[in-house]
Formats: C-alpha cells, structure tokens, sequence
C-alpha cells in the first residue's frame, strides 16, 4: 500500500488518541503518560488536545501561540507497542 499511512486522528476524551491507519485498523492510544514529559506537557491543555491533525504521517497539535508538538507516524507505532 503506497501513500501516508494514516489516515485520520480523532482526540477522545481521557487524552485517548484514535488513530485510524490507511489499512483500516484502529489504534486507540493512551497518551497520558506521554502527556507527562516536558515535550508534549502542552497538549495536556483541552484546547491544545481538541486541535489534534495529521498530514498522514505525523500527527500535530498546535497551541493558542502557533507553537506544534508533533509525533511522528513511527513514534505512534513505537508508542502503542509499549516500547
């Protein structure tokens, strides 16, 4: 299968990411522990969270200042396996 491999994310509530992958498989990620680091302590904000996008191959938020915090498609695979 050639193209971005995700599809669409949908912020959930709990900090749940739904990540559907061009496949048609569903991830629903867990992202309050990620949410701790300093990387992506923005996006604990609702706002910040609800902004969620993907261009197919990361995933972005984007705060009220224009700053992104981006996850790359290989960080949301590494991430789900729990490594």
């Amino acid at each position: 299968m050639t193209g971005p491999p995700i599809k669409s994310v949908a912020a959930q509530k709990g900090h749940v990411l739904r990540v559907e992958w061009r496949n048609g498989s569903v991830t629903l990620l867990n992202m309050r522990p990620m949410l701790q680091s300093p990387r992506f302590s923005a996006v604990r904000d609702e706002a910040v969270w609800r902004s969620v996008v993907t261009d197919g191959r990361t995933i972005r938020w984007t705060d009220a200042n224009g700053y992104t915090y981006d996850m790359a498609e290989y960080e949301v695979n590494r991430f789900a396996d729990g490594l």
